[in-house]
C-alpha cells in the first residue's frame, strides 16, 4: 500500500487503486492534461471528504487511525467519542468539507469561462467537471442509507432523543425504506446500477438494525445501584465502555479505571442518552431517588 501523512493523517491507497490510476492514463491519452486532471480531481475530492471526518473526529477529541482510498471511494477509520455530539461532527466532518471546497471549484469554473488565458474551454470543462462530482459526492453521502453519512447523521440526531440503540434501529428502518424505493425504482426503469446501489444499501441497513436490537437486548440486563444523572437510566452490566488504549471493560464494576492500562476515567458516559458525568454523581444519583 502506498501511504502518505497529511496534517498528521496517515493515508493509504489499496492496491486496487491502480484502476483508477489506469483509467487516468486512459483519460490523459484521450483527452489530454485537463482530462486526466478530472480524474486526479475526484480522487482529491474524495481525499478531502475523507479528511474532514478524520480532523473533525480529532477536533472532538476523537481517535483517528488512517484514510484508505478505493477506486470508488475512500473510508476514515476514526473512532469518534461516544457521545451523540462527537458521532455527528466526526460524520459531518466529510460533507461539510466538500460543501467548504464547492466555493473554490465554483471560482474556477467561472475565471476559466471568463477568462479565456485562464485555459479556455478544456480547463473551463475541467473545473464545471470537478464541481459537478464535488455536488454528486455531497449529496449522494447524505443519502440516508447505510453505510452512508446520512443515516449516520439522522442516528446521531435521533440518539439525543431516545437512545443509541433505538436511534440506530430507526435509522436502520429509514436506510431500509429508501434504499428499498430506489431498488424498486430501479428495477421498474431497468436501471442495473440503481437497483443494485439500492439493493446493496438495503442490506446494510437491515444489519444496521439487526446489530442494534442486539445491542438493545443486551443492554436489558442493567445495575440498579447507579442511575444517571442526565436521564435516570441505570447503566448496563457488561463491557460496553472503551478506554482510550483500545480496551472494553465495565465502568461501573471497575470504578471508572481501565484494567489494561490503568487509566482512571474521570466521566462516565450513559449509553442510553450519551450525556458524561462522574461516576461519583451515578452513586449520587441513586440516593437521590
Amino acid at each position: 500500500k502506498a501511504c502518505l501523512r497529511l496534517y498528521g493523517v496517515r493515508v493509504e491507497a489499496h492496491w486496487s487503486c491502480v484502476l483508477l490510476l489506469a483509467y487516468i492514463l486512459w483519460r490523459a491519452s484521450v483527452a489530454g492534461f485537463w482530462g486526466a486532471a478530472t480524474g486526479v480531481s475526484m480522487v482529491l475530492i474524495v481525499l478531502v471528504h475523507e479528511l474532514g471526518h478524520a480532523l473533525v473526529c480529532r477536533w472532538v477529541g476523537g481517535r483517528v487511525d488512517k484514510v484508505v482510498l478505493w477506486p470508488f471511494g475512500g473510508l476514515a477509520h476514526a473512532t469518534p467519542p461516544n457521545r451523540a455530539g462527537g458521532v455527528f461532527w466526526t460524520v459531518f466532518g466529510g460533507p461539510l468539507a466538500n460543501i467548504l471546497l464547492a466555493a473554490p471549484l465554483y471560482a474556477a469554473a467561472y475565471v476559466t469561462h471568463r477568462f479565456a488565458w485562464a485555459g479556455g474551454p478544456a480547463a473551463n470543462q475541467w473545473a464545471r467537471d470537478a464541481f459537478v462530482i464535488n455536488f454528486l459526492i455531497l449529496a449522494f453521502n447524505l443519502l440516508p442509507v447505510y453505510p452512508l453519512d446520512g443515516a449516520r447523521l439522522v442516528q446521531a440526531i435521533l440518539w439525543k432523543f431516545c437512545g443509541r440503540w433505538q436511534a440506530s434501529e430507526v435509522s436502520g428502518l429509514v436506510g431500509l425504506a429508501c434504499a428499498g424505493a430506489g431498488a424498486v425504482a430501479g428495477a421498474i426503469a431497468m436501471n442495473p446500477w440503481l437497483t443494485g446501489i439500492g439493493l446493496v444499501g438495503a442490506a446494510f441497513s437491515v444489519r444496521e438494525g439487526r446489530r442494534a436490537r442486539t445491542m438493545a437486548a443486551s443492554l436489558r440486563h442493567t445495575r440498579n445501584t447507579h442511575r444517571c444523572p442526565g436521564c435516570g437510566a441505570a447503566p448496563a452490566i457488561g463491557s460496553f465502555w472503551q478506554c482510550s488504549c483500545g480496551h472494553a471493560f465495565d465502568a461501573v464494576a471497575h470504578a471508572a479505571q481501565c484494567p489494561a492500562c490503568g487509566r482512571r476515567h474521570e466521566t462516565t458516559m450513559c449509553l442510553d442518552c450519551g450525556s458524561q458525568h462522574p461516576l461519583s454523581q451515578w452513586s449520587s444519583a441513586t440516593a437521590a431517588r
